[in-house]
């Protein structure tokens, strides 16, 4: 969820998700039994990941 976010300024849960969890998985092509499977040693680090710059 929203807080877990290890990066504080994207922690706040006070903006809806812009997309379904569904509408996301669709786009990464990956389904919804895979986002109940535990694997961290594939899984991103929130402080490798830039997000896109919003102008």
């Amino acid at each position: 969820t929203c807080k877990d976010n290890a990066d504080k300024r994207f922690a706040d849960c006070s903006i809806p998700q812009e997309k379904s969890n569904a509408e996301i998985n669709a786009e990464l092509n990956i389904s919804e039994a895979s986002c109940d499977e535990d694997f961290p040693s594939t899984q991103p680090h929130a402080s490798s990941y830039e997000s896109p710059q919003l102008q």
